[in-house]
């Protein structure tokens, strides 16, 4: 006996179909972000969720200028350091001295390790001492040239608000971060003191 034909009965099969491939992409999505967090040890309070959380908001002041600058395949991202008076907060194709003269100049970078290709370096603007930072976030976006991965603890940057000369800028502080170290999975990431003092 032929089932009498029902319109929409197609088009509902094929919305529930639609929709069960969206749940399972989504689920996929979700558990491959996943990551295993290791056990604190005793006397280490660590608030849930990000493992830096206890910093967010933290307010601090620059006590030397600092470029603020770009890499050519990722100009979206801006980070924060310097080379001059013999500090290495940055990479060494960073120019030796601050200068206003060097905003939208562009510097080769040297070989590096194959998956930190970001291309050239680009002064994008200059922080006078002064400037106010504000840890707002965390972040595994770190690059090789920072020296944050393979650190210890747990290596992250830390993404930044900084307001300068009435401007403000997101940038990321992993060439102006330190670092204690430490046996197993902890924090020990925190902005360095001969670049910053806490105001709040």
């Amino acid at each position: 006996m032929t089932r009498p034909f029902r319109p929409g009965t197609t088009r509902t099969r094929l919305a529930k179909l639609a929709g069960s491939l969206m749940l399972l992409a989504v689920t996929v999505v979700l558990t491959s972000c996943r990551h295993e967090i290791a056990p604190v040890p005793a006397g280490i309070i660590v608030a849930s969720g990000p493992h830096y959380q206890y910093l967010f908001g933290r307010r601090y002041r620059t006590k030397i200028p600092l470029y603020i600058f770009t890499f050519a395949s990722e100009t979206e991202y801006r980070y924060v350091g310097t080379r001059a008076d013999g500090f290495s907060f940055g990479p060494r194709e960073l120019p030796p001295r601050i200068t206003r003269d060097n905003i939208g100049k562009m510097f080769p970078l040297h070989e590096g390790p194959p998956s930190d290709s970001e291309g050239d370096l680009i002064i994008a603007d200059v922080a006078p001492a002064g400037s106010v930072l504000t840890i707002r976030a965390e972040t595994h976006h770190v690059t090789f040239m920072s020296g944050v991965r393979g650190s210890g603890g747990y290596p992250m940057g830390f993404i930044c608000k900084l307001n300068y000369d009435d401007k403000t800028n997101y940038v990321f502080s992993e060439f102006i971060q330190a670092r204690r170290k430490v046996s197993g999975k902890v924090p020990n990431e925190y902005l360095d003191k001969t670049v910053v003092e806490r105001i709040q």
